[in-house]
C-alpha cells in the first residue's frame, strides 16, 4: 500500500481502514496471481475495444446494458482482487444478467419499452424478465452459450450472489480458548485458493457476457477483431487461475 497519499484525516475512519485493506490485498494479489490478472486484464481490454467503439448503436438501450454489464465485470475483479469472494460472485451474476436481458430485449424490441417502464409497471417487468426467458432467448442464439450461462448463474448464486451456507460458511473461522470458542468471518480472505476461485468467477462471467454480446453486436465483434480474441482468452483458465505454491 502506496503511503503519503491520503487526504488529510483518512486514516480517522473505520471505513477507510477497511478499504486500505482491500486495496493492501488487491496488491498482493496483483503480484502473487499475475497470469490471471493478465487474463482479466485482457477482458476487461475486449470490453474497453468495444465500448469504446459504440457509436450509433441500433439499441441505446443494449449498448447501455453492456456499460452496466462492463462495470460490473470490473467491480467482480475488484472485489476478487482484495478477496472479497462473496461479494465478487455477486457482481459475477450481475455482469451475466446485464448481457443477458440485452440479448432478450434485442430479440424482442418491444420488451426494451417494457423495462424502461418498470416504474410504472413492475409486474410487467418481473413477468417479461425471467430467468427462463433469458435462458431461452440464449438457446435461441447458441445453445452451448445458454449451457454456460446457465452453470455460472447458479455457480454465482451458491457462492454469494444470495445468503447461503456456502458463501457464509465458506469465509468463517472458529478458534477455542479457555473452553470458549469465538466465532468470525473474514471480509477480505487472504487464502490464494478462495482468491483464485473468485477471480476465475469474474474471467469466466466476463467472457460469458462479451459471447452474449456478440449476438447483440455481431458486425463490432467481428470487425474489430474481438470474436477471435475470445477464442483464445477463454482457454486454460483452470491453469492460469491456479493458486500459486505456498
Amino acid at each position: 500500500m502506496n503511503k503519503g497519499n491520503e487526504p488529510a484525516k483518512w486514516g480517522n475512519f473505520e471505513l477507510c481502514r477497511s478499504l486500505d485493506l482491500a486495496r493492501g490485498n488487491q496488491f498482493a494479489t496483483f503480484e502473487n496471481c499475475q497470469n490471471g490478472f493478465r487474463r482479466l486484464s485482457d477482458i476487461n481490454d475486449c470490453f474497453e475495444l468495444i465500448g469504446k467503439n459504440m457509436s450509433n448503436p441500433k439499441s441505446l438501450l443494449a449498448a447501455l446494458l453492456f456499460a452496466r454489464s462492463h462495470s460490473a465485470f470490473i467491480g467482480g475483479c475488484g472485489a476478487g482482487l482484495s478477496g472479497a469472494s462473496a461479494e465478487a460472485f455477486a457482481l459475477s451474476r450481475l455482469a451475466i444478467e446485464h448481457a443477458g436481458y440485452a440479448l432478450l430485449i434485442h430479440t424482442q424490441p418491444k420488451l426494451g419499452e417494457v423495462w424502461l417502464n418498470r416504474s410504472s409497471d413492475k409486474r410487467a417487468v418481473r413477468d417479461a424478465f425471467t430467468n427462463a426467458a433469458v435462458r431461452n432467448a440464449l438457446k435461441g442464439a447458441d445453445e452451448k452459450l445458454a449451457a454456460i450461462y446457465s452453470h455460472l448463474y447458479e455457480a454465482t448464486i451458491d457462492f454469494g450472489a444470495h445468503p447461503n451456507e456456502l458463501s457464509l460458511t465458506g469465509s468463517m473461522t472458529i478458534t477455542s480458548s479457555g473452553g470458549d470458542q469465538t466465532y468470525a468471518v473474514r471480509y477480505f480472505d487472504d487464502r490464494p485458493l478462495i482468491i483464485c476461485h473468485a477471480m476465475k468467477s469474474s474471467a469466466e462471467a466476463g467472457l460469458c457476457s462479451l459471447h452474449v454480446f456478440q449476438h447483440v453486436f455481431p458486425e463490432r465483434f467481428l470487425l474489430l477483431g474481438v470474436r477471435d480474441k475470445l477464442t483464445v482468452l477463454r482457454q486454460d483458465l483452470a491453469t492460469v487461475f491456479k493458486p500459486p505454491p505456498q
